[in-house]
């Protein structure tokens, strides 16, 4: 049950938006067990983002898991990401910011996990 939201300063299209979603979908498979099957995805475009005392185009994505993380997944899946926000919305890696957090408490469905 995995969450990606994004955070970008520029504008995000719909189809900037339906790319990110099929690309984002497949780079979760990046964490051991996790599928698009439950992936929720958010999008924030335009938002008022400072990295390194400017506002050049940057990004901050976070994922969010049910369950644990395993290092060398993370690095898998930041490189994934970062390269898929290149590609997409042209903000290179090193403008891009990945932050992770899991959580043993989930709930879906009416259903705590």
């Amino acid at each position: 049950m995995p969450h990606i939201a994004t955070y970008t300063t520029c504008p995000i299209s719909d189809t900037q938006e339906t790319i990110l979603k099929t690309r984002l979908g497949e780079a979760i498979t990046c964490l051991n067990g996790k599928t698009e099957r439950y992936l929720m995805l958010s999008f924030h475009g335009q938002e008022h983002l400072w990295f390194g005392g400017d506002n050049a185009p940057a990004a901050l994505l976070e994922v969010d898991v049910f369950g644990s993380l395993d290092h060398a997944d993370c690095e898998k899946l930041t490189a994934r990401l970062c390269e898929i926000v290149d590609e997409v919305l042209s903000i290179p890696a090193d403008r891009v910011y990945v932050r992770y957090s899991s959580t043993k408490e989930w709930g879906w469905n009416g259903v705590q996990f």
